[in-house]
């Protein structure tokens, strides 16, 4: 598309498609490439920009902006989050108007001032806030960690608009601007929550509480299709994939184990057994047989997470080393809040870390019997918890833990 369209009355999309793209900042594949999508919201009183660009499209997008409004006329500019495929343009715009103010969060003005490296007209905003147009209500809802610490959405009441950039977004770059003009965007965003957003799940319900109550006429994303179709559905979809794991009345572990001639495996059978005494709930999986879904699904239910690998030139093969991430991310405190602990398998010499393992070298006192189990929800206390180990040498797999 390259004009600018008027999306709702005195809001104009004036963002750039990226079709050719294959690979999203050299990290997640694109199969439909992607759109870099940012607004001019016009007022009777002022003119404000809601993001812009990737800096090589800067030429493209200033076009669709000076076709609109001249630069000088601009009063504003919002920067919902200051990832540079959103805030790439904004330095050659600020060139142009050094006074122009710039609405971001404390995080996104330090982040703007390490990628600019240089003094900008910087407006803190608060939660809540909101900036009178004329006629047009700019409010903003701080979302941090959607997904990075800077990141808030913006709602234009008045036309019931939300412009929450990475939020509810897809890499996709179809023929038409709009959900309802390209296929079912469901795929696409599923596996956009997945690669960008899962790891933040509390951090995502706590923005869809804010969102309750809103009158939300349509979605503008910062990528893909803009949502003007039943815009409640992407909001359902985050709530259904953002939601917590089903609580448990016993403490959960799962047991990952790669063991490619069943070694690895029969030491976890061991540890199995003791969990299970213990009154502990555990699943286990073949990491090389599970699918991605299954492993995260099940990794972000666990209070106790065991992998146990084989070697291969002396280190964990990749299946271990490059397996799915949890929602572990979205918690300040991470894992440790959450009680979760992470075994390895190390390697070690001697008898425990090649062959076929026996029982009491697996029972010994270096390997502490019973896996050692931190305290859960007010059920097994008094147990030492399990700490990481680095110990490296020789080859094969053995089971270390201290207390």
């Amino acid at each position: 598309m390259s004009s600018s369209a008027e999306i709702r009355p005195g809001v104009h999309w004036v963002g750039v498609r990226h079709p050719e793209l294959k690979v999203f900042d050299e990290l997640f594949p694109t199969r439909q490439g992607t759109t870099y999508n940012a607004f001019v919201v016009q007022g009777e009183k002022k003119t404000a920009l809601i993001d812009t660009v990737k800096a090589p499209f800067t030429g493209e997008y200033l076009e669709k902006v000076t076709a609109l409004v001249p630069l000088e006329k601009i009063d504003l500019v919002v920067v919902n989050h200051t990832e540079p495929d959103h805030s790439g343009a904004l330095l050659h715009l600020l060139k142009k108007r050094p006074d122009l103010p710039v609405y971001c969060t404390k995080p996104g003005e330090n982040f703007l001032r390490q990628l600019f490296n240089q003094p900008f007209n910087a407006q803190v905003v608060a939660d809540g806030q909101e900036i009178d147009l004329g006629g047009r209500t700019l409010r903003f809802l701080l979302a941090p960690s959607l997904h990075w610490p800077d990141t808030m959405f913006t709602y234009l009441p008045e036309e019931g608009v939300l412009f929450p950039c990475d939020g509810f977004g897809a890499h996709y770059c179809g023929e038409g601007l709009f959900n309802d003009q390209v296929p079912d965007l469901t795929e696409y965003a599923r596996f956009y929550f997945d690669a960008i957003m899962r790891p933040f799940k509390e951090k995502i319900r706590e923005a869809l509480a804010k969102l309750e109550g809103l009158d939300i006429r349509m979605i503008c994303p910062s990528h893909g299709p803009l949502l003007r179709h039943d815009p409640q559905a992407a909001v359902a979809n985050y709530r259904l994939w953002a939601a917590p794991p089903p609580p448990s009345d016993r403490p959960r572990a799962l047991l990952l184990t790669l063991s490619p001639h069943g070694n690895t495996r029969e030491m976890g059978a061991l540890i199995r057994e003791g969990l299970e005494r213990k009154g502990v709930e555990v699943v286990e999986k073949a990491i090389s047989e599970a699918a991605d879904d299954d492993l995260r699904d099940e990794m972000e239910r666990a209070d106790i997470l065991l992998v146990g690998t084989a070697t291969i030139n002396r280190d964990a093969p990749p299946p271990r080393l490059e397996g799915p991430r949890p929602d572990l991310h979205g918690d300040p405190q991470g894992a440790t809040r959450r009680g979760l602990r992470l075994l390895r398998l190390e390697r070690r010499g001697g008898q425990a870390g090649r062959g076929a393992p026996a029982g009491a070298q697996v029972r010994s006192p270096r390997s502490g019997g019973l896996l050692p189990l931190p305290a859960h929800r007010g059920r097994p206390s008094g147990l030492p918890p399990v700490r990481r180990t680095g110990r490296r040498s020789g080859h094969g797999s053995a089971l270390t833990t201290s207390r």
